[in-house]
């Protein structure tokens, strides 16, 4: 492990997307999201993936400076094509949108197509809870999830996040998919050969397995059998049907939208119906009758918090040596300054 500083690793995200063509704002933007991810100290969906976002910046998959057109609007709603942004930005703009419907109307929904990979939830809900908004953040991507008794991918695994708060400063945060495991998580522990619950997956066979290497390979199962696969289908309907983007598997030359894509983001506005103070209360109460009931019982988010504060009060995160020699690669690559570390 290496041992970086987390000003220069913020430092480092900026220059290395600035390099790729980004503007300021939205590098501004893309810091804050993959540092808000990186400090919930999961080690994937967070700074573990810049690699792949320099590359698809690079290639002209994700474009720099996309151009928002907006599709449709009705009071609450509003519906855009984000022009194949960077996923972490674009989804900020999904966010701010939704906010500022919910601030005129008490609820907001932003939905976004032609996105790409928004690297987790948390960073958006995360960031809307701490200014007392309540939301959701859904994403569709590929058919990356089977169902009970198959072993093809038929279904998205539906990426979600939700996020409030409450009296204490941390706010409550859930971010997960509706497969047991997801891509990040697979990877990571067939990297280092750390088996895997035999329900969260089958090999291509169809054969249920403990190694994450062929689950890979193979399909990964929903969270709650057909319950987890019908929900995923509701997140197909939102982000994916009503974002006018690709529906299910299907291919570009089916429709007019570059790739499959697409995010739908829900903020309300608490205080429209109560004041804030009674809201925070009484979400607060809703924890400490949670922990009566179960003492000691797991709160969505806290988990983070406590991790996030660990390396706050340090001003350090451990880094896996070969995220790091792909940094330095990356910074050779777009001659900015490399990431300074104590490996020198």
């Amino acid at each position: 492990m290496t041992t970086v500083n987390l000003a220069e690793l913020e430092r480092f995200i900026y220059d290395a997307v600035a390099a790729c063509g980004v503007p300021g704002d939205d590098c501004v933007k893309a810091v804050d999201v993959f540092m808000r991810a990186t400090l919930r100290g999961v080690g994937h969906h967070d700074i573990y993936d810049l690699p792949s976002r320099i590359s698809g910046l690079l290639s002209g998959k994700v474009n720099a400076k996309p151009q928002y057109k907006q599709l449709t609007a009705f009071k609450t709603m509003e519906a855009w094509d984000v022009d194949r942004g960077l996923g972490e930005v674009v989804c900020c703009f999904a966010m701010e949108r939704a906010k500022r419907l919910a601030d005129e109307y008490g609820i907001g929904m932003c939905f976004i197509r032609n996105s790409n990979h928004f690297l987790a939830a948390a960073p958006y809900v995360e960031q809307a809870a701490e200014e007392g908004y309540i939301s959701l953040l859904l994403c569709k991507g590929g058919m990356n999830m089977g169902t009970t008794g198959r072993k093809e991918n038929c279904m998205g695994s539906l990426p979600l996040g939700f996020g409030f708060s409450t009296e204490a400063d941390i706010p409550i945060v859930f971010d997960a998919c509706l497969a047991y495991a997801s891509h990040g998580e697979l990877r990571a522990r067939a990297a280092k050969g750390i088996p895997v619950e035999p329900w969260w997956g089958v090999d291509t066979d169809g054969q249920p397995t403990t190694d994450p290497a062929k689950m890979l390979e193979g399909t990964r199962m929903p969270i709650g059998g057909h319950k987890g696969y019908a929900l995923s289908m509701l997140g197909e309907v939102l982000s994916g049907v009503f974002t006018g983007g690709w529906i299910m598997d299907q291919a570009p030359e089916e429709e007019a939208v570059d790739n499959h894509w697409g995010h739908t983001a829900l903020v309300i506005k608490p205080d429209t119906m109560m004041d804030m103070a009674t809201f925070k209360q009484r979400t607060s109460t809703l924890l400490d009758r949670a922990d009566k009931l179960a003492p000691g019982v797991h709160i969505p988010g806290h988990g983070s918090y406590r991790r996030k504060a660990g390396m706050l009060s340090k001003g350090t995160i451990d880094l896996e040596d070969s995220l790091v020699d792909k940094l330095t690669e990356i910074a050779a690559r777009l001659d900015i300054t490399p990431l300074f570390n104590d490996r020198g």
